[in-house]
């Protein structure tokens, strides 16, 4: 690997490192600020849809804004956007502007992922795909840990202006990285990346022709079922901690780093294994292992949470990188932008959804059936991943 392209690999993990600590600070922090601002604890559903639906936004735009800005001054105002919402956050007690951040966040979020991923499966291997969602999880691992401990000594706005430094500082770093970004214009993939022709001049396809090409529909539906069933974990199970399991605030916030921190080194294990196991066959076995671990957290006792929480982020650590890897195989290099961001919409649009459904039903009942909800989806979930491997690889 040439070594620009290899120093702006590293650029690509310290970006997804921000974007974790972006994407995990409301669910840890939301026990909290529900109680600081006095609201409910089931209105994090508004702040989720609106997050949400600017992710969409930005993920299916992703594609006109690199061809009309280039791939590094796309990131710098996915960026700039981030770092502006996470330190907004942290200046207003206002619930009605938390959710109008969360647009903006939501906006740069689903624009920097679908850049980012997009650029990574054209032009690396399947291990750096894993890599860089182990530099995702490492950011989803440090945002509750900064927020537990800030949570004990100065309160949550304290946790989102520490996260709001570290986010800034990385937009600078990806400001001063622009010569690295040259070693992207052969177009030539590396390692056992995708193989094909360089999709610089590629003609732009419209959303209807993307859904017509090879796995365009099944790769979104795909998405979409896997994160209902995971971002519902990543943002309500802190609420199901403090509700169900009594857990207190800063002690459902720190649990979380367990399971962040699994799936870091779930990633970071599975970029070691896929050089020697095929992907496909590597996510078949982590989502048999998923649905196990489903079932277990209907039985597990409070005292093997931890336990339960390193195994489960494990297994579902490098499954959403193998998911979006396998994309220019199935639908061609030409094409794999177009429908990555279309991938990258769908997740974003199930993560909404899920928020919206659970946020009612606990409204409504209580976060008692959110173990037996984790458990139906997941099973949906691998049901049609093995159907897409069956019809495409």
């Amino acid at each position: 690997m040439k070594k620009d392209k290899l120093f702006l690999l590293v650029m690509l993990y310290l970006i997804f490192v921000g974007t974790g600590i972006c994407n995990s600070l409301l669910g840890s922090a939301w026990p909290a600020i529900s109680a600081d601002l006095d609201v409910a604890i089931s209105l994090q559903t508004p702040i989720i849809l609106l997050f949400y639906a600017g992710a969409v936004l930005g993920a299916t735009s992703a594609k006109s804004w690199m061809e009309r800005f280039r791939e590094h001054r796309t990131c710098w105002l996915a960026m700039l956007f981030m770092a502006a919402a996470v330190w907004s956050y942290s200046a207003t007690r206002s619930y009605a502007a938390l959710v109008v951040l969360g647009l903006l966040l939501g906006f740069g979020m689903g624009l920097l992922q679908s850049a980012v991923n997009g650029t990574t499966a054209k032009n690396y291997s399947t291990s750096a795909m894993n890599w860089l969602h182990c530099c995702f999880a490492l950011g989803c691992t440090l945002a509750p840990a900064l927020l537990s401990w800030f949570i004990l000594r100065g309160g949550w706005q304290s946790g989102y202006r520490a996260s709001g430094v570290i986010v800034a500082a990385i937009f600078v770093a990806v400001v001063l990285s622009r010569p690295l970004w040259k070693a992207l214009d052969t177009g030539v993939p590396d390692g056992n990346a995708a193989e094909g022709e360089s999709d610089a001049q590629a003609p732009r396809k419209s959303i209807g022709e993307l859904l017509r090409v090879p796995g365009g529909t099944l790769i979104p539906l795909n998405m979409f079922l896997y994160a209902f069933f995971e971002v519902s974990f990543f943002f309500w199970f802190t609420s199901y901690l403090t509700t169900e399991r009594e857990f207190g605030e800063a002690a459902a916030a720190g649990m979380m780093t367990f399971f962040y921190g699994a799936q870091m080194a779930g990633r970071m294990l599975s970029g070691f294994m896929t050089l020697k196991v095929r992907g496909r066959h590597y996510k078949r076995a982590m989502s048999i292992l998923i649905v196990a671990c489903a079932v277990w957290l209907l039985f597990v006792p409070d005292g093997l949470l931890p336990a339960f929480l390193i195994v489960f982020g494990m297994a579902t650590g490098p499954i959403y990188p193998l998911i979006i890897h396998e994309v220019p195989a199935i639908t061609g290099r030409e094409n794999a932008q177009g429908v990555i961001g279309l991938q990258m919409a769908a997740s974003n649009l199930g993560s909404a959804i899920s928020a919206v459904a659970v946020g009612a039903l606990a409204s409504r009942f209580s976060f008692g059936f959110f173990p037996w909800l984790l458990l139906g989806t997941v099973v949906v979930s691998l049901a049609f991943q093995l159907i897409q491997d069956r019809k495409y690889q």
